[in-house]
């Protein structure tokens, strides 16, 4: 189904497992991107075949994540143990 421009949508992704040590003093950036080329297909942001999609088909998307009292955002990270270190 495609998406209303300028209007917001409520997405939830499940990650896959991995596994980070973070001392203190380190930072996390998120980055939301359209696709994960070339993991992924591209994807040309309207409805035509993928697989037989052209440079002439692509068009440019944009994300924007919102956060505000209406509609907050957030990354949720587990905490699983600590970790001492020397």
């Amino acid at each position: 189904m495609p998406l209303t421009p300028g209007e917001p949508e409520l997405f939830r992704f499940a990650l896959g497992a991995t596994s980070m040590v973070f001392k203190a003093g380190h930072r996390l950036r998120l980055q939301v991107a359209g696709s994960d080329f070339p993991r992924f297909d591209r994807d040309p942001q309207q409805w035509v075949t993928i697989a037989t999609a052209g440079q002439a088909d692509l068009r440019p998307a944009r994300q924007t994540l919102h956060h505000d009292a209406a509609r907050p955002s957030r990354l949720l990270l587990p905490v699983v143990g600590e970790l001492s270190f020397g």
